[in-house]
């Protein structure tokens, strides 16, 4: 089979990896560490940045593999300056070497050789991980669990809510602004709007799974966005959190009960969520909602030079 590589090249470009993701997690979902929803948010913001700010650069951070009829066999992607995503499927593993070579390539090309590359990775990929050790790669200690629960279609899950306290779908620029100032106060990252607009034409937003629970007092007191692709009968959580004043107060758990019911009308029969190996807090409220660990996604760094 004859396979070619290839720049990025336009819009066109993102939906062809997509596929890639989403038809390898079909027979194998847990080789690719990128998922649906993770691709689906990155991929709708950087054409935000382009369509807002008229940023392009992130162009030169895509390299495509091609078999015969242009079918894309593998991706690699810088996400952001200094984490990869590499994207194929089993039958053509061996494509990460020459991935990782114009990875590093292309790394020292901008500059970055005094710097530390990461790659991501899942712990079921033992060939990707073998390949980064073999190149001097150090696996860091933290890590995120992928984390899934089966949805009953028969069952509704109860919502157990402090008095005063009710769960909605963002409907009014205000809970906009609230559900942003949230998300800045839980994760330290203040959106756009306009971004944000570009980011809910992703072929996974559901306006209907965009929820925010208000206190008595009108306020955002948590978050959650609901990523949902039909086909897979799939959805994830991004973002889930409780703004840091309303915590322990069940509020992550009404809205995992409440996007759980809200997706098992929709048809949707599993539901998932990444989450950090160090928040306590978090797997505990995940693992007590039935959101249990699938697969470890790692991260490999090394200086590259």
């Amino acid at each position: 089979m004859t396979i070619e590589q290839r720049p990025y090249i336009d819009t066109e470009d993102l939906y062809k990896i997509s596929s890639l993701i989403r038809d390898t997690y079909t027979h194998s979902p847990t080789w690719n560490s990128w998922s649906f929803a993770l691709f689906d948010i990155w991929s709708q913001r950087k054409l935000g940045d382009e369509q807002v700010h008229g940023k392009t650069a992130w162009h030169q951070d895509i390299r495509l593999w091609e078999g015969v009829g242009t079918n894309t066999i593998g991706a690699a992607v810088f996400r952001d300056p200094n984490l990869v995503k590499l994207v194929t499927e089993p039958a053509y593993s061996l494509l990460y070497k020459d991935m990782l070579d114009w990875v590093e390539s292309r790394w020292d090309a901008v500059g970055k050789a005094d710097s530390t590359l990461t790659v991501e990775t899942t712990g079921s990929n033992t060939m990707l991980e073998g390949l980064l050790a073999d190149r001097g790669y150090k696996k860091k200690p933290g890590y995120y669990t992928f984390r899934e629960k089966n949805l009953d279609p028969i069952v509704t899950e109860p919502i157990l809510l402090p008095a005063g306290f009710t769960i909605k779908q963002i409907e009014t620029a205000d809970e906009l602004l609230g559900f942003f100032q949230a998300v800045q106060a839980v994760f330290n990252f203040m959106d756009n709007v306009d971004i944000y607009q570009v980011l809910r034409h992703a072929p996974s937003f559901r306006s209907e799974l965009d929820l925010i629970i208000k206190s008595p007092d009108d306020e955002v007191a948590a978050i959650s966005s609901t990523w949902f692709d039909e086909k897979l009968s799939l959805a994830e959580f991004e973002p889930l959190g409780t703004v840091p004043d309303y915590r322990k107060m069940g509020l992550g758990t009404a809205l995992i009960s409440e996007t759980s019911n809200r997706l098992s009308w929709m048809g949707c029969r599993t539901l998932s969520v990444h989450s950090w190996s160090e928040s306590e807090g978090a797997n505990a409220v995940y693992s007590g909602a039935g959101l249990l660990p699938k697969f470890k996604k790692n991260y490999w760094r090394k200086e590259v030079s």
